[in-house]
């Protein structure tokens, strides 16, 4: 995620949270790359928090 997104969070199924550490880069949606993999193991009854604060706004 690019420097104006927020890191995405995991809500784990006991009820404890944690916000994902991800290298910086570019806005996704901005087509100039140079974005590196981070793989994280998750359980099944985990959930993955995504959002936004509006890269595309007109």
């Amino acid at each position: 995620m690019g420097p104006s997104s927020w890191p995405p969070g995991i809500l784990h199924a006991d009820g404890t949270a944690m916000v994902g550490e991800l290298p910086v880069g570019p806005p996704w949606g901005t087509g100039l790359g140079g974005y590196r993999l981070v793989t994280r193991r998750m359980t099944a009854d985990d959930t993955l928090l995504l959002f936004t604060d509006g890269l595309v706004e007109r």
